[in-house]
């Protein structure tokens, strides 16, 4: 505070010194003029261009006290109403409702911005009277992760105390652009017939620029460690930074600016950037958006993506059609996944909720030892599950395909949070002896392959390329898949196609039956056969076992033991 009045002061005796300064240069130029003024004249002209900035500081803190939507409507926002039928609309309102129950500060009013780039703005004098303004570029790009990252960011401000700063900052910034905002007007239409309008208000113009060069230095050295510190306090009120870093990742691909011509005057008040001027990039209010995205994934390689095509609930569907589709597995069923159960799956965090809430459909008994423990560890991510297991519960749902879309939205996820997650499943899945069906996909599908993605295994070495090297791993398997595509006659289909192939000596397994936790130690010795001789063991499997659930197996076995 002591930090802001100084610099205020300092700014206002620049301005009146540069005054002084310039009118002692005119009446040196033109001596005839000092007749007609004396030291009293100069007197006044400083007493008024300090009133001038007092009013315009006052002015604006009134303003701004009159209530958070004033800035909004001076940006050309619109109020989100609560009845809106706009399903991404709906989804802020949601987020902002999780992210207000979390901090415990009243509901917010919500407005959207016609903006195509990306960025928010949130304003509040107190917790009562709390503003968020989000872009329609923001809604459109951003998945309900990255838009709950940034949502959570601007609460972290005002959870801070950083908003009422940033306030004040504003006002002092208006009072000294005072001069500046009365030489424009001057320069108007408006007063074009008013004797030397131009030249007036070019002066003015020029010494209220002096106040906005000082505002923005002020803003420069406050307002940047208050970003980097509100990005790492967002985690409080979301699940990880992960969307944080994803929604900062995707402004460098598209941009944040903001178009209304007022945009500059409230730029330490967004989420980034908003302001794409000259001026605006030699004094940043913000942190660099690479600066901050290092804050908060250290070991990030600096390369971004192209966001270019958007994710959405058809091109998921289509995205996994075409993976099963090349592995010989049939499309997805117009309405095999519920399309709000699909929504929740391009979220990471509600992709681990999706996760746990399909394992806990296994064991009745377990799961709720499994659940009260995860009410425990981490109340958010419980929450989160009770409601995901409804859902599965309400609708049929296709496990194996929404696995694969969890699969693909957790790869968003940071190693650290990954980590956590996986030792949560493994706790899981292991927590009794027997391993279900759903529980061996997981364990593949997700565990596996996001293994392999975070480099935390690798690949087995080579040691034969003979079949006959894992002879008891191949007969286990056979006799697996023939058990489901054959209950009742398994033996003799085991029987039937052995005859058919180049496998001698190679006889039935008993008793083995739902055996996931042996089929796992099957597959890891696979691995270690030439790929000539796995590729020709998957051929064979694809030509005789063609039930759903064998096409599934064949599949993970295949992209595991490649």
């Amino acid at each position: 505070m002591a930090y802001l009045s100084f610099m205020f002061l300092l700014a206002t005796i620049v301005i009146i010194l540069a005054i002084d300064v310039v009118l002692g240069l005119f009446f040196i130029r033109f001596e005839s003029f000092t007749q007609f003024f004396s030291d009293q004249w100069v007197g006044l002209i400083n007493t008024l261009t300090t009133g001038v900035i007092l009013y315009g500081l006052a002015d604006e803190h009134t303003r701004l006290r009159k209530g958070s939507h004033m800035i909004a409507l001076l940006l050309g926002a619109k109020k989100i109403s609560i009845y809106t039928k706009d399903e991404k609309e709906k989804i802020l309102l949601n987020i902002v409702k999780e992210m207000s129950l979390a901090s415990q500060i009243p509901m917010p009013k919500v407005y959207l911005l016609k903006d195509e780039s990306i960025n928010s703005l949130v304003n509040a004098y107190d917790k009562n009277d709390m503003l968020i303004c989000v872009t329609k570029g923001a809604l459109k790009h951003l998945k309900r992760d990255e838009l709950s990252g940034m949502i959570a960011h601007g609460f972290s401000q005002v959870f801070n105390g950083n908003i009422r700063l940033s306030m004040l900052i504003s006002s002092l910034i208006f009072g000294l652009t005072s001069l500046a905002t009365i030489g424009s007007r001057f320069r108007s239409d408006d007063y074009y017939n008013m004797p030397f309008s131009t030249h007036i208000g070019a002066i003015l113009f020029f010494f209220g620029s002096l106040g906005l060069i000082v505002g923005s230095v002020i803003k420069t050295a406050i307002s940047k460690q208050s970003y980097i510190l509100a990005d790492a306090n967002a985690a409080k009120f979301a699940s990880s930074t992960s969307g944080l870093v994803g929604a900062l990742k995707k402004i460098l691909h598209y941009n944040s600016h903001l178009s209304s011509p007022n945009a500059s005057l409230y730029n330490h008040f967004y989420f980034a950037n908003g302001d794409d001027s000259i001026f605006s990039s030699l004094f940043a209010s913000h942190p660099p958006i690479k600066e901050r995205i290092l804050a908060l994934e250290p070991d990030w390689d600096g390369r971004v993506k192209n966001y270019s095509k958007q994710t959405n609930i058809k091109q998921t569907k289509d995205g996994l059609n075409e993976l099963l589709t090349a592995s010989n597995l049939p499309n997805i069923a117009q309405n095999a996944i519920n399309e709000h159960v699909l929504s929740l799956a391009q979220e990471p965090f509600a992709s681990q909720a999706l996760i746990l809430a399909m394992l806990a459909t296994d064991h009745n008994e377990v799961s709720s030892a499994q659940l009260a423990n995860l009410l425990k560890q981490n109340p958010k991510l419980h929450l989160q599950t009770t409601k995901s297991l409804e859902l599965l519960l309400e609708y049929t749902q296709d496990y194996f395909n929404l696995l694969i879309a969890c699969n693909s939205s957790l790869k968003n996820s940071d190693k650290n949070t990954y980590l956590q997650f996986r030792e949560l499943v493994y706790d899981w899945i292991y927590e009794n002896e027997k391993v279900s069906y759903n529980e061996w996909l997981t364990e593949h599908i997700i565990i596996k392959d996001l293994d392999g993605y975070f480099k935390l295994s690798k690949k087995p070495e080579v040691l034969s390329g003979k079949i006959d090297f894992a002879k008891n791993e191949v007969e286990f398997l056979l006799s697996f898949l023939s058990c489901i595509e054959e209950p009742q006659e398994s033996q003799e289909f085991f029987e039937k196609i052995i005859k058919k192939s180049k496998l001698k000596d190679y006889f039935y397994v008993k008793n083995i039956t739902n055996r996931y936790d042996k089929l796992s130690e099957v597959v890891k010795k696979l691995q270690q056969l030439s790929p000539q001789t796995k590729d020709e063991l998957v051929r064979f499997c694809q030509a005789y076992f063609k039930k759903e659930q064998n096409k599934q197996l064949i599949f993970i076995i295949k992209k595991y033991i490649f």
